[in-house]
């Protein structure tokens, strides 16, 4: 506070006056961010914590000098994979600069893929909606199992249950969104359901005192499941 004195030569006193001696809390903490091939670039994305004096947030667009790769911009080329360098630089509360570590900005390739499978089972089999999954991946490249696709489609119909009571074939598709939300559409997989032929049918035979026994003579008809002929050798 301060006196002075007023025209009477009278003493004249301030009130109090109230000096706060603050911290500056500039700072400029970025973080390392990815992004997939094709997606834009957003500037703000690598900022983890950066504030003025005061202690605001301050964005992108309010920092003079923002670079990538070592030049003063704030576009990020995501036409193909690879790996970028950002870092700022700004003013504390004494007008010094202050600057931030780099953080990394990976541009990954999308690799969602919809590749399936022709499969067959036989009459009475369960269907396994996974049987037809070649290669079906996420973005990220991780592998995807029905369970997690909506959009799985038998003859047409949105479903992963299919008809094992009698023979016939059927057509799997799939639709999955890939890193961009767009849709990748699977080739259509054949799923055939086979009867199952496997026949044990003998006969009577009849050989003479002496005579080797040739354990195949009583086969008739005896037949895997796909109708291929089984010899006595393969019976267990």
């Amino acid at each position: 506070r301060i006196v002075i004195a007023n025209a009477l030569s009278k003493w004249v006193y301030s009130e109090p006056a109230k000096v706060t001696v603050k911290a500056d809390q500039t700072t400029a903490e970025l973080q390392d961010v990815s992004l997939y091939v094709g997606q834009a670039y957003d500037a703000d994305a690598p900022f983890k914590r950066v504030l003025n004096k005061d202690g605001q947030a301050i964005n992108a667009k309010d920092v003079q000098y923002y670079y990538v790769n070592n030049v003063l911009t704030k576009e990020l080329d995501t036409t193909k994979p690879g790996t970028h360098q950002v870092r700022i630089v700004i003013a504390n509360a004494l007008g010094k600069w202050v600057y931030s570590e780099p953080a990394k900005v990976t541009v990954k390739a999308d690799q969602t893929t919809a590749e399936l499978q022709d499969v067959s089972l036989y009459v009475g089999q369960a269907y396994d909606a996974d049987a037809p999954f070649k290669r079906v991946l996420n973005k990220d490249g991780q592998a995807i199992n029905a369970k997690d696709v909506q959009y799985y489609y038998v003859n047409n119909v949105l479903t992963k249950e299919l008809d094992t009571t009698k023979p016939g074939t059927h057509q799997v598709r799939i639709v999955i969104a890939n890193a961009l939300s767009k849709w990748v559409y699977s080739e259509p997989a054949k799923v055939t359901v086979k009867a199952d032929q496997t026949t044990a049918e003998l006969q009577d035979v009849s050989l003479y005192v002496g005579q080797a026994y040739d354990a195949d003579a009583p086969f008739k008809r005896v037949l895997n499941k796909d109708g291929q002929a089984i010899n006595a050798k393969d019976v267990q």
